[in-house]
């Protein structure tokens, strides 16, 4: 994964070059980033990487690296989003299922609740009013 700076006449500046993930999907939410993956070998585990953004300089700081219970490094959809107060952090996977993480002040995240759906986890999306998360696949599942 790369983070760039943009200058002011839009071009970009490489000032960073994380680990390599595989079939990731991010979110971000004020300073944090959130990267979701699946593992980099066939008995690797799939991960959720919080990193906090320097406002200065641009580059990500690793501050949380959540072990799921998935191996492999097979194409795996994920879907990833927060909740509009950033207080949330949404993961849906292929199996239908819903993981809600509670993020604490310093980024850090705490898995809340889990509950499965119908459809598979291709897209994602947290109403307006945050009181309906949409995850879309093969289907449509709301919550």
């Amino acid at each position: 994964m790369y983070v760039y700076n943009r200058d002011a006449d839009g071009a970009l500046t490489q000032v960073q070059k994380l680990d390599a993930h595989r079939n990731g999907m991010i979110a971000t939410s004020g300073d944090y980033v959130y990267v979701i993956h699946s593992g980099a070998s066939f008995i690797a585990p799939h991960e959720i990487k919080v990193y906090q953004r320097n406002a200065t300089t641009g580059t990500l700081t690793l501050i949380d690296d959540l072990i799921l219970t998935k191996t492999g490094q097979s194409a795996v959809d994920y879907a990833l989003t927060t909740s509009n107060d950033g207080t949330q952090l949404y993961a849906a996977t292929t199996t239908g299922t819903l993981n809600v993480y509670a993020v604490g002040e310093n980024g850090s995240l705490t898995l809340t609740g889990s509950s499965t759906g119908t459809t598979n986890g291709g897209d994602i999306a947290v109403s307006a009013d945050g009181n309906s998360i949409l995850i879309s696949g093969n289907g449509i599942s709301r919550y």
